[in-house]
């Protein structure tokens, strides 16, 4: 069991101590590649949701203020990063559920070998 923290911190590590047990290290850079895949587009998506937040409060105090105009312009482009986000959403939504799983099954293509990969969502399973 490898548990993505530690092929994340030490990723060579983790690589040495599979190549020791004989299995190629193909799969283990594919997880990694898709997790910092991952890790990109949800900061992306975090950025845009705060974007989208910082608007909202300005359109309120635009309102507010009386100047209606203003506010209709900054809810059109509130709008349109809420589809921004929407499209990072869906584009990304195989990534997403890949790493909202509990544990990965991954294996090598050059072996008959296969490894789980810990997630960290809730304790591995005793051995």
């Amino acid at each position: 069991m490898i548990d993505l923290r530690n092929l994340r911190n030490d990723p060579e590590g983790v690589i040495k101590a599979i190549g020791r047990r004989g299995e190629g290290r193909e799969a283990l850079d594919e997880v990694i590649k898709l997790d910092i895949q991952q890790r990109e587009v949800a900061a992306q998506r975090d950025e845009i949701r705060n974007q989208i937040r910082t608007l909202s409060t300005e359109v309120g105090k635009l309102h507010k203020d009386g100047r209606g105009e203003e506010a209709t312009e900054l809810q059109n482009e509130s709008r349109e990063l809420g589809k921004t986000e929407e499209e990072i959403n869906a584009s990304n939504e195989l990534l997403v559920l890949v790493f909202e799983m509990k544990y990965i099954m991954i294996t090598d293509k050059n072996s008959t070998k296969s490894f789980k990969i810990f997630t960290g969502n809730k304790s591995p399973p005793a051995k």
